[in-house]
């Protein structure tokens, strides 16, 4: 076992891998009936939160969050228990589980444990035949509502903040609207607000924004999560992407498009980076270090 007090007392930041819950915690298990295999159930999360504090400070706890699922077949046991036991088949991200959704016109429902939900008749997947015909498929999975619930128990903890895993283009698209709602501030607790994702040491001011602006060259046809740092930066200067819809403020896209090249262009103009032609390259990126933007 991990000795949490230890860890106290020489770390500065402790991540908590709160995910890949499976069937690890026999009371919930009992509990919320079957099926149930979640990634991470919200009150699971919140047991091992409680749990770290006994020995952890909570300004230097984080909560993982995952942004995955994990498909399962579900079939009665074979000692005659009448419970049910669970084969894990592989992981997903969330589009994979929506097509399945879309392919069998079933719709996916929010569990017992917070995350989104797909039950069918193993029989019927469209996947390629595996053994268990007679299984259940099992999908469950972590969307933008789940992940905002994992943010609020942050909040509700008064913890460091959240820390993402994966961001691979896979995730909820609608995960950033929920992330936006979360900010970095030296003041969480009276804020109602939560650090998220890789929160600093120091302390910040009030309502700044922090940004790990990319330190590749883009240019316009480029799909990269650099391009909605770029978007979310530009934004936050007054250099408008759009005013509503995608690239708006909250709205950001991973799409490098016209909008963004020509509020990166107004940019290096209000600047006098030359030529100001909307793209990022190294003069933007020198003067944005220099000017500590």
């Amino acid at each position: 076992m991990d000795d949490f007090t230890a860890i106290n007392q020489y770390c500065d930041s402790v991540r908590l891998m709160t995910y890949d819950q499976g069937r690890y915690d026999l009371k919930l298990n009992d509990a919320k009936g079957d099926p149930y295999v979640p990634v991470a159930d919200v009150d699971w999360v919140e047991k091992v939160v409680k749990l770290a504090l006994q020995d952890i400070k909570k300004e230097k706890l984080v909560i993982g969050v995952a942004t995955y699922g994990y498909e399962h077949d579900m079939f009665p046991a074979q000692n005659g228990s009448g419970k049910m036991q669970y084969s894990q088949l592989w992981s997903f991200n969330p589009g994979y589980a929506t097509g399945i959704a879309t392919k069998l016109g079933i719709q996916p429902v929010r569990n017992n444990a917070g995350e989104l939900f797909l039950t069918f008749p193993a029989s019927q997947s469209p996947e390629p035949p595996i053994p268990l015909p007679d299984a259940t498929r099992v999908l469950s999975w972590s969307d933008a509502e789940s992940i905002r619930q994992k943010a609020e128990l942050a909040v509700k903890y008064s913890l460091r903040g959240i820390a993402i895993f994966k961001i691979d283009g896979g995730q909820d698209p609608l995960l950033w609207d929920v992330l936006t709602n979360y900010k970095y501030t030296a003041t969480r607790v009276a804020n109602k607000t939560a650090s998220v994702a890789n929160a600093q040491t120091a302390p910040l001011p009030p309502n700044s924004q922090i940004f790990k602006m990319p330190t590749v060259d883009l240019k316009f046809g480029i799909i990269s999560e650099d391009v909605r740092i770029l978007q979310k930066f530009l934004n936050s200067k007054g250099f408008i992407v759009s005013k509503t819809g995608a690239g708006s403020l909250g709205k950001e896209t991973n799409k490098f498009g016209p909008a963004t090249q020509a509020a990166l262009a107004s940019f290096q103009k209000a600047k006098k980076i030359t030529p100001a032609a909307g793209y990022y390259g190294t003069k933007t990126r020198a003067l944005i270090k220099a000017l500590g933007l």
